[in-house]
């Protein structure tokens, strides 16, 4: 440890000026690493995004063509089964204990509009 009252006014003006230096060194290397963060966490965010957008129009695709290909079986159901067509979800299963569910109306869509709670930047 240094004893800083035995020190002349020059050399405690030299230590003051290195603890400057040495502190603003500090606060650069932050700021370079809280930049790169930013960086980083954008770059994440649209990739992510636009990864998340693109599953969507996938999944919206894949139920347009199951909502398709069940229509006709959702028809011949409800002339067999005699109920009127006001049942919000269908249940189809295979011998091998398959299920498919349909509901109405469809959700789907990705809105960016869900958070995460307790999340910060």
């Amino acid at each position: 440890m240094i004893d800083v009252s035995k020190m002349s006014q020059h050399e405690k003006e030299e230590l003051f000026k290195q603890l400057k230096e040495e502190e603003a060194k500090k606060m650069e290397a932050r700021e370079r690493e809280l930049e790169l963060y930013k960086e980083t966490k954008n770059k994440l965010v649209t990739e992510t995004a636009k990864k998340m957008e693109n599953l969507t129009s996938l999944i919206s695709r894949a139920k347009a063509d199951v909502y398709h290909d069940f229509s006709t079986l959702l028809r011949l159901k409800g002339e067999l089964y005699r109920y009127r067509d006001s049942h919000k979800s269908h249940s189809f299963s295979n011998e091998l204990g398959q299920t498919i569910e349909i509901s109405f109306p469809p959700v789907h869509g990705w809105d960016d509009t869900d958070t995460c709670r307790g999340c910060e930047d």
